[in-house]
């Protein structure tokens, strides 16, 4: 590296470089004041070798793209990056996660951040931050004010730092994407995070998943919501949000004029909740992923959402699994899938459709040509229902993946079934299992799949 003094990207990641390997590597560096891009991600680096690396650094003025995530550089490591990175003016993507830093590492990192002003992607995702290295990391966010990107999921970020974090957040307007699923907000810190989603109305991409967050925290994020009309993606799967907080997301969802990607799964919203999510057309239009899963919205809830789901023309991913659907609900289903031409991923498993919701279905897949996965698992389908989907994935071409296990399908239902799969050429994944097929159903299946 001593004789290439005019190199700008370095990449060695996913090597077994370790600490040793930085003595050189740190000396090299030192004869690089032109490199820009430096990954040493997956590397075994601890830290003594993210010391050595900070070292290097003090001569790369240049450098904008930083990676050392998937290492184990702790929270001694991050002090001395910190140290590395003071002349670095124009550092704008700084990688970090998965490298244990804790509290301690995120309030060094922190102080290191009131030198690289530049700052557009900050990733310190699975790094054991808590409520004392994010109060730390907010006050390094106020002098970032180009930040578009802060990934800190994964963390033990608590309530206790989220009214601090909002603070950060004020300074950083022109944030895009905001990442904090898997830590522990509660409805508690949603009182800041709220607040500071209304300072950033360019924001695109909000998931706040597996938080502990109940109804009162989903009251607050709606109201955060309604100064964010850009927002592209919303998940808030597995919290507590409840029939009142879907309510109250629907409300805050109003004024984005375009959500495409919207996950509220094992939030236990009922068909009440389904019903607010679906009565404003303007959260529907857009949307190109819906998961809905583990709701518990049921006939009615089922009934409403496929009567809004027929505007929604652009769908692609379709999750309502989990939800004691039965035939009266699917047969609804089946009219607003046959609206969704794009189609491609359906799954209604674990409901209770039986042979009536099959039927009605089975007319809706017909106009969704581009459907490749299709789950009907656990549902009670028996051979009238087989024998009316095998109908309609005569039109699934492109289909590869179809799961119909855990059923009560016998001989008949496996042979029509089979006739079916003489017009998916291109699947690829097909289960059966569980149910109630004997020697002559195998044959039938068989022939379908062309197996001699």
């Amino acid at each position: 590296m001593a004789n290439v003094t005019d190199l700008e990207h370095l990449d060695l990641c996913h090597n077994n470089i370790g600490d040793v390997g930085t003595i050189g590597l740190s000396k090299g560096m030192k004869k690089t004041p032109r490199l820009r891009h430096l990954d040493l991600s997956r590397n075994n680096i601890g830290r003594i070798g993210a010391k050595r690396i900070g070292r290097g650094m003090k001569k790369i003025r240049s450098l904008r793209y930083l990676d050392l995530s998937h290492n184990k550089i702790g929270n001694d490591g991050a002090k001395s990056l910190s140290k590395g990175m003071e002349n670095i003016i124009y550092l704008q993507n700084v990688y970090l996660n998965h490298n244990n830093i804790g509290d301690i590492g995120a309030e060094n990192f922190s102080d290191g951040m009131a030198n690289i002003t530049e700052i557009e992607h900050l990733d310190l995702c699975h790094n054991y931050i808590g409520d004392v290295g994010t109060i730390g990391l907010s006050k390094g966010m106020e002098k970032t004010p180009r930040l578009r990107h802060l990934d800190l999921s994964h963390n033990n970020i608590g309530d206790a730092s989220a009214e601090t974090l909002s603070n950060g957040m004020a300074n950083v307007t022109d944030l895009e994407h905001l990442d904090l699923c898997h830590n522990n907000i509660g409805d508690v810190g949603t009182i800041g995070l709220s607040k500071g989603m209304k300072k950033t109305p360019r924001l695109r991409h909000l998931d706040l998943s597996r938080n502990n967050i109940g109804r009162i925290g989903a009251k607050r994020i709606g109201r955060g919501m309604k100064k964010i009309r850009s927002l592209r993606y919303l998940d808030l799967s597995h919290n507590y949000i409840g029939k009142a907080g879907a309510n109250s997301l629907s409300k805050g969802m109003k004024n984005v004029a375009c959500l495409q990607h919207l996950d509220l799964s094992h939030n236990n919203i009922g068909n009440v909740g389904a019903k607010s999510i679906g009565k404003r057309k303007e959260n529907m239009t857009c949307l190109r992923y819906l998961d809905l899963s583990h709701n518990n919205i049921g006939d009615v809830g089922a009934d409403y959402l496929s009567k809004r789901l027929r505007i929604s023309t652009l769908l692609r991913y379709l999750d309502l699994s989990h939800n004691n659907i039965g035939d009266v609900g699917t047969r609804s289903l089946g009219k607003g899938i046959a609206k969704m031409p794009g189609l491609q991923h359906l799954d209604l498993s674990h409901n209770n459709m039986e042979d009536g919701g099959a039927i009605g279905l089975s007319k809706g897949v017909k106009s969704t040509p581009n459907l490749r996965h299709l789950d009907l698992s656990h549902n009670n389908i028996e051979n009238v229902g087989a024998e009316s989907l095998s109908k309609g994935i005569r039109s699934l071409t492109l289909l590869r993946h179809l799961d119909v296990s855990h059923n009560g399908i016998e001989n008949d239902g496996a042979t029509s079934l089979g006739k079916g799969l003489e017009k998916t050429p291109k699947l690829l994944h097909l289960d059966v299992s569980r149910n109630e097929i004997g020697d002559i159903g195998a044959i039938g299946l068989g022939y379908g799949m062309k197996i001699e």
